[in-house]
C-alpha cells in the first residue's frame, strides 16, 4: 500500500474522529481496511456504520434517547480501536521496525496473534515480555490470562512479572489498549514495591502519551482515581513526575561529561602520570582522577586564583544533579549497550538483574563484585553492563592477585556499605518506592534513547512530560506544596516552559511572580514577562531585582522611555552601590532616548566609581561621539587594550567625522578583517546611516567608502 495514501486516509480518518464526525471517520477506515485487505475490520466497520446509522434515524424523528451520548462515545472508541487495530497491521507489513521483527519471530514459532492463545504461564520469561509486547489488541479473554500469569504461584515471579508488566508499558508506545492499562492499574495495587513501581510507570506513560484517549473510557479514570486515593500512590506520583523531568537533563549531562569533565580529567591522569614516582599502575593514576567525583574533591583546587573555574563548577553541577537522582551513568554505559549483543534484545533491558540470567550463566565474577552489583545507583541494565564487561577482564575467572587485584578491592570496599537488600528492608516504604521508580524511569529511558533498534516514533520521552496536564493525575498534584515543589525544581533545572506550567497553577505572590517574569524573560517572551513583573511591583513595589528585571525588558522591546524611571530609581537608591552594569544600562536607555548629557553624567559616575573598566571606556568614547566632542572620544578609545570588530567601526565613524576618511577607511578594513566575513556587507553602514547622516556624512558618500572597502577586499584576493 502506498505509504502516502495511507497517511492521508487515517490523518482524516483521525481528524474525524476528533471532530466527533463519525461517518467521515468510518469511510476513511473502511478504505484503509479495503486498500490493507483487512476483511475482519473492514466487516466490523460495516456493522458499526450499520448501528450508528440507526442512533443517527431515531435522532432525527426525535425519539428521546437518554442513552444517546453515552452510545455515541462508544462507537468513536470503537472507531479509534480499529483505526489502532489497522496501524498496527500496516506496520507490521510495511515497516522495518524491531517490533515487527519480533513478531515476525514470534509467528514464525508458532506463537499465537492473541495473548490467550498462548502458554503464558508455562512459556519462558522472555518470551512472556515479547507476547505482551507484540501481541493483538486485547480482549476480555486476554486480560483474563494476564491476571492469571500475575495471581500465579511460580517460582520465578521475580522475573516473569516485572517482565510481563514492562511488555504491556511498551505495547501501549505503539498503541493505546483500554484492557492493557486495565491490567496496570490492577498490578499497581501490588504490594511488592518493584512491581508497583513498574506498574506505575508503566501507567504514567501510558496517560502522557494517550491522555485524550483515556478520557474517553470513563471507567478506566474511576479506576486511575481510586489508585490515586492511596497516599503512598500520590507520592509515588511526584517521585515519577521528578525523575521523568530528570531525564531532561541527560544531554546536558553527558555534553558536560565529553566536552568538559572527562577531558579534564584526563588531563590531571596525564599529569599524575608525569609526576609519579613511584606506582607505574594506570589503572590506580586513573582511579585517582575518578575520586575527583567524591565529595572529597570539592575543593578549592578546582578554582584558580580565588576565582571559581569552569571545571570546578561543572563538577558541582554534576555532583548537584547526582544529589537529586539524575542520572549521570547514562554516557558512561552508552558504549556498552549499544555494543554488546545481550541489549540487542529487547527484553534485556528490563529483565531484573540476576546472576541466573540465561546469557550469564556461563558467565563468573568474583564475590568482591557483589558491592558493586547492589550499589544503589545503578539501574537493572547498568549492573548487567558492569556483569558483561567484567567477565570479559582477566581476573574474573580467577582471585583478585597483585597490585591491579588489590587496587580493586580497596575501591570496592571503599563503596557504601550494603546497598542491596539490608539497606532497602531499612529504608521506609516511601523511600522504597521512590528508588523503585527511579530504577524503572532510568531503565525505559535508557532503552528508549540508547537500544539499536529504537524506534523513535514509539519514545514517550520526545513528548508531553507534565502529568499536571493529564486528568486525573492534575487532581492529585493540585495540592500548593506539591505544585511549588515541582515549580522550584523545574525553575532551578532551567526547564521554564514546564516551570510555568506549574507557575501557572499556584495563587500569585511576588515571589512566584517574579519566576514566572524570569521564565517568560529566558524563553523569549518579553511582553509576557513584562506583565508578571508589573504584577509582582503592584504586590510589593520596593523589590529592586523585580524593577531591574523588568526595566531589562522593556529595554528588549524597545519601550526605552517606560524603563528609564525604573533605571533611575535604581540609580538613586544604590547611590555610590551602584554598579557598572547599571549605569551603564541607564547611560546606554539615555543614548537611546538621545539625552547624551544625562548619559555623560552617569558614564562618569561609573569612570569614578570603577575606574579602568573597558565596558565603560567604550560608552564614554562612543557618547562623546555622538555630542560631537571628538577628541574626548579619542581619548577614551585610546584606553582600550584590546579593540573588537564594533570598537574598530565605531573608531573608523570617530576619523571620517573628524575629517580623516583615510584613516576610517583604514579602521573599517580592520573591523572586517577581523570579523573575517566572506565579503563585506552589502549595509555595512546601515546601523549607523542615520547617525551619520544627520553629522554630515551623506549616504551618497557612505555608498562611496562602501565601493572602495569592497575595492579594497577584492585587491587583497
Amino acid at each position: 500500500m502506498d505509504s502516502t495514501t495511507y497517511t492521508a486516509l487515517r490523518e482524516d480518518a483521525l481528524a474525524a474522529l476528533a471532530d466527533g464526525q463519525l461517518v467521515r471517520a468510518i469511510e476513511a477506515l473502511r478504505s484503509l481496511a479495503e486498500m490493507l485487505r483487512e476483511g475482519q475490520v473492514y466487516a466490523r466497520l460495516e456493522e458499526l456504520r450499520e448501528t450508528y446509522d440507526r442512533l443517527l434515524a431515531f435522532f432525527v424523528e426525535g425519539m428521546p434517547d437518554p442513552d444517546r451520548q453515552r452510545m455515541t462515545e462508544q462507537f468513536v472508541c470503537q472507531a479509534y480501536e480499529l483505526a489502532d487495530v489497522l496501524h498496527r497491521a500496516q506496520r507490521l507489513a510495511t515497516a522495518d521496525t524491531h517490533y515487527a521483527s519480533v513478531h515476525g519471530v514470534l509467528q514464525r514459532m508458532g506463537v499465537a496473534a492473541r495473548f490467550a492463545d498462548n502458554d503464558a504461564v508455562g512459556c519462558s520469561p522472555r518470551q512472556l515480555f515479547e507476547v505482551a509486547w507484540t501481541s493483538e489488541q486485547w480482549t476480555a479473554a486476554d486480560l483474563d490470562a494476564a491476571l492469571a500469569v500475575w495471581e500465579a504461584d511460580c517460582e520465578d515471579a521475580d522475573l516473569r512479572l516485572p517482565l510481563l508488566v514492562s511488555g504491556v508499558t511498551l505495547s501501549q508506545f505503539y498503541q493505546f489498549d483500554a484492557l492493557r492499562l486495565r491490567f496496570l492499574l490492577t498490578a499497581a495495587e501490588s504490594p511488592h514495591l518493584a512491581w508497583q513501581a513498574r506498574a506505575l510507570v508503566g501507567i504514567v506513560l501510558t496517560f502522557l502519551r494517550h491522555s485524550e484517549r483515556i478520557g474517553r473510557y470513563p471507567a478506566l479514570i474511576t479506576q486511575t482515581e481510586m489508585l490515586l486515593e492511596k497516599p503512598a500512590v500520590r507520592q509515588g506520583l511526584v517521585d515519577a513526575q521528578l525523575n521523568l523531568l530528570l531525564t531532561l537533563e541527560s544531554g546536558r549531562i553527558e555534553r558536560s561529561l565529553r566536552e568538559d569533565i572527562i577531558p579534564e580529567m584526563m588531563k590531571q591522569v596525564r599529569e599524575a602520570k608525569k609526576n609519579a614516582q613511584r606506582s607505574k599502575d594506570f589503572l590506580a593514576q586513573h582511579l585517582s582522577a575518578d575520586e575527583l567525583l567524591s565529595d572529597a574533591a570539592l575543593n578549592p583546587e578546582w578554582d584558580k586564583d580565588g576565582k571559581p573555574s569552569l571545571f570546578g563548577q561543572k563538577m558541582r553541577e554534576l555532583h548537584e544533579m547526582q544529589r537529586k537522582g539524575a542520572d549521570i551513568f547514562m554516557s558512561s554505559f552508552k558504549m556498552f549497550k549499544q555494543n554488546f549483543p545481550f541489549f540487542s534484545v529487547a527484553a534485556n533491558w528490563f529483565y531484573p538483574y540476576t546472576t541466573t540470567h540465561p546469557d550469564l550463566k556461563d558467565k563468573t565474577l568474583p564475590a568482591h563484585f557483589d558491592r558493586l552489583f547492589s550499589h544503589a545507583n545503578l539501574c537493572d541494565s547498568d549492573r548487567y553492563s558492569m556483569s558483561l564487561l567484567l567477565s570479559q577482564m582477566p581476573m574474573a575467572s580467577g582471585p583478585l592477585e597483585g597490585p591491579l587485584g588489590d587496587k580493586l578491592k580497596e575501591v570496592l570496599g571503599s563503596l557504601p556499605e550494603a546497598t542491596g537488600e539490608a539497606e532497602d528492608e531499612a529504608k521506609l516504604p516511601d523511600a522504597q518506592l521512590a528508588d523503585a521508580l527511579r530504577i524503572c524511569i532510568q531503565d525505559m529511558h535508557r532503552f528508549c534513547k540508547l537500544f539499536r533498534h529504537r524506534d523513535k516514533e514509539a519514545d514517550p520521552f520526545t513528548g508531553e512530560l507534565l502529568l499536571t496536564n493529564c486528568p486525573p493525575f492534575d487532581a492529585a498534584l493540585s495540592d500548593e506544596e506539591t505544585l511549588e515543589r515541582l515549580a522550584n525544581f523545574t525553575f532551578e533545572e532551567k526547564h521554564y516552559a514546564y516551570a510555568l506550567g506549574y507557575l501557572n497553577r499556584l495563587p500569585s505572590t511576588p515571589a512566584r511572580l517574579q519566576k514566572a517574569g524570569y521564565a517568560h524573560q529566558m524563553l523569549g517572551d518579553y511582553a509576557a514577562a513584562i506583565k508578571q513583573y508589573e504584577h509582582a511591583l503592584y504586590i510589593e513595589e520596593d523589590s529592586p531585582w523585580t524593577m531591574r528585571q523588568l526595566a531589562i525588558c522593556l529595554r528588549l522591546t524597545g519601550e526605552y522611555e517606560r524603563a528609564l524611571p525604573y533605571l533611575e530609581r535604581l540609580d538613586a537608591e544604590a547611590g555610590e552601590a551602584s554598579t557598572t552594569r547599571l549605569l551603564l544600562l541607564l547611560a546606554d536607555t539615555y543614548m537611546r532616548l538621545e539625552q547624551y548629557n544625562r548619559a555623560l553624567e552617569r558614564l562618569f559616575k561609573a569612570d569614578y566609581l570603577f575606574p579602568g573598566d573597558a565596558q565603560t571606556m567604550r560608552a564614554l568614547a562612543w557618547c562623546s561621539l555622538l555630542t560631537g566632542k571628538y577628541e574626548q572620544a579619542e581619548r577614551y578609545y585610546n584606553k582600550l587594550e584590546t579593540f573588537s570588530a564594533d570598537d574598530l567601526t565605531n573608531l573608523g565613524h570617530l576619523h571620517w567625522l573628524s575629517g580623516n576618511p583615510s584613516a576610517a577607511a583604514q579602521s573599517y578594513l580592520k573591523s572586517l578583517r577581523q570579523s573575517s566575513p566572506e565579503r563585506p556587507p552589502k549595509d555595512f553602514f546601515a546601523e549607523d546611516a542615520t547617525m551619520l547622516s544627520a553629522r554630515g556624512i551623506t549616504l551618497a558618500d557612505q555608498r562611496l567608502m562602501q565601493d572602495y572597502l569592497y575595492s579594497q577586499w577584492l585587491m587583497r584576493e
